[in-house]
């Protein structure tokens, strides 16, 4: 199942990738920084595979910490998805 979930899963990650590089294009970010930023998000998403896969076996207690890492990340979607709605309402009242 894995080597069929990878390319789905890589594939899901340039639309990620696309998605932020527009939301970031369309705050006005300098497009440097909006290279860097997909750059480093794309950087850190597999390295935070293994290490989701080898926390929970160290001891229970680590579980947590990847709940504070789950939080943390829908509050960046939810983030991300308020700018979006802020930026379509500018567009819309011209």
């Amino acid at each position: 199942m894995g080597p069929l979930l990878a390319p789905s899963i890589a594939l899901h990650n340039i639309s990620e990738g696309i998605a932020t590089a527009t939301l970031l294009d369309m705050g006005d970010v300098q497009s440097f920084r909006v290279l860097l930023t997909v750059v480093i998000v794309s950087v850190f998403t597999p390295l935070g595979t293994p290490l989701s896969l080898f926390l929970p076996r160290l001891s229970p207690e680590h579980i947590s910490f990847m709940l504070l890492a789950g939080g943390a990340m829908t509050y960046v979607q939810i983030f991300a998805i308020r700018l979006l709605l802020v930026c379509f309402s500018a567009q819309w009242r011209g």
